[in-house]
């Protein structure tokens, strides 16, 4: 099993991605379809400002034309792609956790005298 980068540090996204796709080839038989049109999602989209900045929405990514890209230009398979979305939205669901959490302990931090101020009737 590989480690983590020191310091706490990211790891890098195919450090994340390439081990589950070798995963769960080992354990399936799968067979690409053609994706001639793309491939349609229906489940919760990216939303993160720091996720976005550097990444595609997720339906932007399934689209023919950026399938395409990926696997003639980047040599990603689409279950890479796939699955790199899921890590994603593993993401932004930490920032969303991690947010809540950092929220609460502000409103536990504030002083009574703080609470009654933001008080409106």
């Amino acid at each position: 099993m590989k480690k983590w980068p020191e310091d706490n540090k990211p790891a890098g996204f195919d450090d994340l991605v390439l081990p589950v796709v070798q995963t769960v080839k080992a354990a399936y038989k799968l067979e690409k379809k053609p994706l001639k049109f793309g491939l349609t999602y229906n489940g919760l989209p990216l939303t993160s400002c720091e996720i976005l900045a550097t990444s595609l929405t997720i339906s932007e990514k399934l689209s023919a034309e950026n399938m395409k890209y990926d696997e003639e230009e980047q040599g990603r398979e689409p279950l890479e792609v796939l699955i790199g979305i899921a890590v994603q939205l593993g993401i932004e669901q930490g920032l969303r956790i991690s947010k809540e959490r950092y929220d609460r302990w502000l409103f536990l931090a504030k002083s009574p005298l703080d609470t009654m101020m933001e008080w409106k009737p």
